[in-house]
């Protein structure tokens, strides 16, 4: 696979460099400490939500509101080509109108809609089937653009190790614990703290977000 031009020509401009010593990964993720923040950011409430709705809702369901355990799988299956089909859409929005206004509709768009979502979740297969394709909208408006939004924040001589440290850190820490966390307090009679939990990591996004230069239009570096 050919590397882009961007960076050939910053591994030309390294090469002709005299570098003593490269930077520790902690040292260089400091150097980009605003850029962590943001992906951090942007990667806390989007983990949450796909371990939520895509992992963890059709199990819930099953186990809580007594659906069919078939019928919970295949609506969870036909969701995920809805999430799949809105991912090219989702993209092609956040190429006209931006990064950011994407980013708000997901976060703005479940602050709202959780709670609804969450009381659909149990009506029935088909209501389970109507929130999760629900969710699975706003995630798209989430996930399409955040590969560019990530390239876009970072240097292109530091992007693999503050991308990869940082998103993959956020991922196992705010996604990997929201299932067990979800199953804890539901089996306390509190589902709805982490609904609330979920909603505000999502405000903290569009906080983030609200502070983050739109990168749309960002020549990469």
């Amino acid at each position: 696979m050919a590397e882009s031009h961007v960076f050939e020509a910053s591994a030309e401009a390294a090469a002709a460099d005299v570098v003593v010593a490269r930077p520790s990964v902690w040292r260089t993720l400091w150097s980009e400490k605003r850029a962590v923040l943001h992906i951090s950011a942007l990667s806390m409430s989007g983990v949450v939500v796909f371990y939520t709705w895509f992992i963890f809702a059709p199990s819930y369901a099953v186990a809580v509101h007594g659906l069919d355990a078939q019928h919970s799988l295949v609506a969870g299956l036909l969701v995920q080509g809805v999430f799949l089909g809105m991912i090219p859409l989702m993209g092609r929005l956040a190429d006209r109108w931006g990064r950011k206004p994407l980013a708000f509709v997901f976060t703005l768009g479940f602050a709202v809609l959780a709670f609804p979502l969450e009381w659909l979740l149990g009506s029935g297969s088909v209501s389970l089937f109507a929130s999760m394709g629900i969710a699975s909208v706003l995630l798209a408006a989430a996930c399409a653009p955040l590969g560019a939004i990530f390239t876009e924040l970072v240097p292109t001589r530091v992007r693999a190790t503050v991308v990869g440290f940082t998103y993959g850190g956020a991922s196992p820490v705010f996604g990997g614990s929201a299932p067990y966390l979800n199953t804890w307090v539901s089996s306390q009679g509190m589902r709805a703290v982490f609904v609330v939990a979920l909603i505000a990591a999502c405000l903290v996004t569009a906080a983030v977000t609200l502070r983050m230069p739109e990168t749309r239009t960002v020549e990469l570096t």
